[in-house]
C-alpha cells in the first residue's frame, strides 16, 4: 500500500502542512527485511546488528567480519566495498521513493529523520546528497545501533557529511510508564539551564489529543522559548526529478518533475520471479487467444464449406 491509497490521511497532512506544518521523511516503509511496517527498522539491520547488506528480503542476510579479522585495515574496506555498493543502491531506492512519493500527493518534505535513528555513518553520507538537515538523534557507531545520542543544540557534526542535526531531547510519550508525560516533563525543566538549547520530542500519532495539550503546555513553559518554524529556515531536499527548497521566508519552492507514468512503473517494481510469472502468464493468453480465434476461424470455414456444397446439389 502506498500513500497515494490513503487520501484521507494525506488530506489531512495536507491541511497541517497548510497551517504550519512541516513534513519530515521518516523512512519509505520504516522496515527492513520482515520486520513489521511502522515498527522495524529500515536503514540498519537490527537484527544482525549490521549495516544493511542486501536490498532483497529474499537474499539471506550476509554476516559481516570483523575489522580484527584482517590484516590491515585496507584489506578491510576492500571487504567492504561490495557491500557498501549495496547498501547505496538500497539507501538511494528508499530515499528517492520516500521523497518523490510524498511530492506527488503534494506533500514537501524539508528534512530527514532516520527510523529508531538508526543508520551507519555511510548511511549518513548518502543521505546528505537528498537531505541538509536531520532531525532526531545520530546513530554514533557502524557497528552496532545501540548507541546514539545527540547534544542539546542545533550543531553540524562531520559524521553527517554538512547536514544540519536538530536534536531529539526530551523524548516521548511512554504509555507504558504510570506518567507517560513523566520523563519528558524531567527533560524540559533541565532545558531551562541550557540557553539555545532546543527541546526536541515526538508524539505518536496513535496516541490521539489524550496527552498533547499537556505537553504543549509544558514546552511553552520554558522560559524565553519559540517553536521551530522550519520553512525560515534554509532547507534543500532533492532527488533526480525533485528539488524543494526553502529560503528563510516561510515559503517552499517545489520542481517536480515526477510524471504520472514514472508514478506508475515506480509502484509496480517486481522482482524477476514476478516478472518472468507475468511473461508467462502473457504468453499462455496469447496462445489461448490464437487458439480460440483458429477454432472461429475454422467454423467460419466449415459454414462456408457447407454451404456452398448444399448450393451445388440444390
Amino acid at each position: 500500500m502506498y500513500l497515494s491509497d490513503q487520501p484521507k490521511m494525506v488530506k489531512v497532512l495536507k491541511k497541517l502542512q497548510s497551517m504550519g506544518g512541516s513534513i519530515i521523511v521518516h523512512g519509505y516503509t520504516h522496515a527492513y527485511r520482515y520486520s513489521e511496517t511502522g515498527e522495524g527498522f529500515e536503514f540498519w539491520d537490527a537484527k544482525a546488528d549490521q549495516p544493511i547488506t542486501s536490498g532483497n528480503a529474499e537474499d539471506p542476510p550476509s554476516i559481516l567480519e570483523k575489522e580484527q579479522d584482517f590484516p590491515n585495515e585496507q584489506a578491510y574496506h576492500s571487504y567492504l566495498e561490495p557491500f557498501r555498493e549495496k547498501e547505496e543502491t538500497y539507501t538511494k531506492q528508499k530515499l528517492t521513493r520516500a521523497i518523490e512519493d510524498l511530492t506527488s500527493s503534494g506533500l514537501y518534505p524539508l528534512a530527514f529523520e532516520a527510523p529508531h535513528y538508526t543508520m551507519s555513518d555511510y548511511g549518513y553520507q548518502i543521505a546528505s546528497q537528498y537531505f541538509t538537515s536531520i532531525f532526531g538523534q545520530v546513530q554514533l557507531s557502524s557497528t552496532t545501533w545501540k548507541t546514539s545520542g545527540a547534544p542539546p543544540f542545533v550543531t553540524a557534526p562531520s559524521m553527517l557529511h554538512g547536514m544540519t542535526l536538530y536534536p531529539e531531547t526530551i523524548g516521548f510519550v511512554d504509555t507504558s510508564k504510570q506518567n507517560p508525560l513523566g520523563e519528558m516533563e524531567e527533560h524540559i525543566s533541565q532545558m531551562i539551564d541550557f540557553e539555545g538549547g532546543v527541546a526536541g520530542g515526538f508524539y505518536h500519532p496513535y496516541l490521539g489529543m489524550k496527552y498533547l495539550p499537556e505537553l504543549v503546555d509544558q514546552m511553552e513553559r520554558i522560559p524565553d522559548s519559540e517553536w521551530l518554524d522550519l520553512k525560515k529556515t534554509k532547507q534543500t531536499v532533492k532527488t533526480d526529478k525533485v528539488e524543494i527548497h526553502t529560503s528563510g521566508d516561510g515559503t517552499i519552492q517545489v520542481k517536480n518533475g515526477v510524471s504520472a507514468i514514472d508514478e506508475f512503473f515506480d509502484h509496480h517494481r517486481q522482482t524477476p520471479l514476478e516478472k518472468a510469472l507475468w511473461i508467462l502468464s502473457a504468453v499462455v493468453l496469447l496462445f489461448v487467444i490464437m487458439f480460440v480465434s483458429y477454432t472461429f476461424y475454422l467454423r467460419a470455414t466449415l459454414k462456408k464449406r457447407i454451404f456452398k456444397e448444399r448450393r451445388s446439389l440444390g
